[in-house]
């Protein structure tokens, strides 16, 4: 019996031994497939465009791609944090605005390592000397490892964007001086009727005036309506003046409906001299967005004009011109509908291409520019034959 268990040990030692080869072996598998991953990973890390850098659970930066170790060397708060330490890190001499930002990064970063969240942006400002800049950061778990931060500096193309909305502030402005051409015989009119009444009501006054028997009761009526014709007249004078006058680019909370009342009270005399009829269906309490009010005013001006011109050839009764405001689902709406003969079914796809036009004497450009002003709001704007005839034109535009 004890010889047959003294037999047995060299076979068990084999097997021993082929175990711990044989886990040998796995571990190195696992060894270089670690190395392996860790090589992508950081292939991966070195060739993005981006700043990124690893997060563990406990929140320290425990790995970075070098350009966010390049953007370490700069004032960027952000970013601030080296290999081994806390991210994001702060600065008793930090301002009290970049402090409030680094509390709600923390806030979100927190989320993601705790597992509330999978997944969070941010938008963060800092002041670097006489600069604003700004960046984007995401982060992203890692399963229980901790997380992924994706940073880009945002402020050169803030700056661009910035730059390229202005340079469409002048574009609109110019456009509309354009655009104001077409209305100077309406408005040469208003002012002359006006004048006129006033002259005549004028000159009767002085004929009255030497004459004793006149009564003060019999002046005040010839005095009221020189003093309402003068009115009205400085009130035309004063419309145009508004949109002829050199405004600066400023993104503010607008009253789209007051944007849209402009419009009417300018191109109101145009139209009634070619027998349309102007109808503004404003919706109340419509919400304020942020926009450049001489864009939206150059957007309403050139599609109001636009139909009133495809509606005046229109014979019969009087043809009307809708012009409609709207609120729904976090947007802003304008709506015009004119009473003309529609767009072609090859024409209605390029509508807003630079340069294409179905006037004869047209430039192009009103459509394509209302739609570059319509998007650098964040919003959109479509045209289509409408079931009761005519072109509707419709802009949408975000309330925040």
């Amino acid at each position: 019996m004890l010889g047959d268990s003294w037999s047995l040990r060299p076979l068990v030692w084999w097997l021993v031994l082929l175990l711990q080869a044989g886990l040998l072996v796995a571990l190195v598998r696992e060894y270089r497939l670690r190395r392996s991953l860790e090589a992508r990973l950081r292939a991966i890390l070195a060739t993005s465009f981006t700043d990124l850098a690893i997060i563990d659970p406990s929140g320290v930066l425990v790995d970075c791609n070098d350009n966010w170790a390049r953007t370490h060397a700069t004032a960027n708060p952000f970013t601030a944090a080296e290999h081994g330490h806390a991210w994001p890190s702060d600065s008793p001499g930090m301002p009290p605005h970049t402090r409030t930002e680094i509390g709600r990064l923390r806030d979100a970063l927190e989320a993601v390592l705790s597992g509330r969240e999978l997944e969070r942006t941010l938008e963060c400002e800092w002041q670097a000397g006489d600069e604003r800049r700004s960046c984007h950061i995401r982060l992203r778990r890692l399963d229980r490892r901790g997380a992924v931060v994706a940073h880009m500096d945002l402020t050169a193309l803030t700056r661009i964007k910035v730059e390229a909305r202005r340079a469409l502030h002048e574009l609109a402005h110019m456009n509309m001086r354009a655009g104001m051409g077409e209305l100077v015989s309406a408005l040469t009119h208003e002012l002359t009727q006006s004048l006129t009444a006033s002259l005549g009501n004028a000159q009767a006054l002085r004929r009255m005036l030497p004459d004793g028997g006149v009564a003060r009761e019999d002046l005040a009526p010839l005095v009221d309506d020189i003093v309402a014709a003068n009115r009205e007249a400085s009130q035309v004078i004063g419309r145009v003046r508004q949109f002829m006058r050199k405004e600066q680019f400023d993104m503010r909370p607008v009253d789209l409906n007051a944007v849209v009342m402009d419009v009417v009270q300018v191109v109101n005399s145009s139209a009634v001299n070619e027998g349309v009829l102007l109808v503004a269906d404003l919706e109340p309490d419509l919400p304020s967005i942020n926009a450049d009010r001489v864009q939206l005013r150059q957007v309403a001006m050139n599609l109001v004009l636009n139909a009133v011109q495809a509606t005046r050839i229109q014979k019969g009764q009087t043809p009307v011109v809708r012009i409609a405001t709207a609120a729904a689902a976090g947007q802003v709406s304008i709506t015009v509908d004119d009473a003309g003969p529609g767009v072609s079914a090859e024409a209605l796809p390029r509508l807003f291409e630079p340069y294409f036009t179905t006037k004869e004497n047209g430039l192009g450009l009103g459509l394509s520019i209302s739609r570059s002003i319509v998007e650098s709001h964040g919003g959109s704007i479509d045209a289509v034959n409408a079931p009761q005839g005519g072109a509707r034109f419709t802009v949408l535009l975000p309330t925040d």
